[in-house]
């Protein structure tokens, strides 16, 4: 049987859910304070850089134009 209101059991645990998900990613300060947030990604993206594979990781950025990233995915630059 279908009721008209949610599952607020089911709603209380995904609410759960995110806010622990947001506590281990962002710690207690969070995503809204941005010094903590850039610092936290700063940590990400050395761990990044440091467990992924040389010949699997491209450091790129958007500015160096399609012929790197095309070059690392083996695809034809587009015209």
């Amino acid at each position: 049987k279908h009721s008209f209101f949610p599952n607020f059991s089911a709603y209380n645990d995904m609410a759960t859910l995110a806010y622990l998900t947001e506590l281990d990613n962002w710690g207690e300060k969070g995503i809204n304070d941005a010094e903590n947030a850039l610092g936290r990604y700063d940590c990400w993206y050395d761990r990044v850089l440091t467990v992924v594979p040389q010949e699997k990781l491209l450091d790129y950025d958007v500015s160096m134009g399609w012929e790197p990233l095309c070059k690392f995915l083996d695809k034809p630059v587009p015209d």
